[in-house]
């Protein structure tokens, strides 16, 4: 089962409708009861395997934290959102951060 540790306090309404605004699309409902619910945080277990289609075989990776709304913050959804602006297409969110930083 996951479990999500040190997370940011609970998100409200305002900052999901704010980030919305800002991307000008609607969240998921399940990615917006997740940021309700952990509001970022580090997952445990934090790896998973998938199938790695160019090597096609089993691969493993890890996620070593969930972005937040908190605007202050470094690891938060806005700051990578400024960080990422021309590196990802606009319709791609970032959530999350591998431990290699990515």
């Amino acid at each position: 089962m996951l479990k999500i540790v040190d997370q940011g306090p609970k998100a409200d309404d305002f900052s999901l409708t704010t980030l919305e605004k800002k991307i000008r699309a609607q969240l998921p409902s399940e990615y917006r009861r997740f940021l309700k619910e952990n509001n970022g945080g580090k997952p445990i277990p934090d790896t998973f395997k998938f199938y790695n289609t160019i090597s096609e075989r089993e691969d493993e990776s890890d996620v070593h934290l969930f972005f937040s709304l908190e605007k202050n913050e470094y690891d938060s959804i806005f700051n990578m959102l400024e960080v990422f602006e021309n590196r990802i297409p606009q319709s791609f969110l970032p959530i999350a951060r591998d431990s290699g930083g990515e």
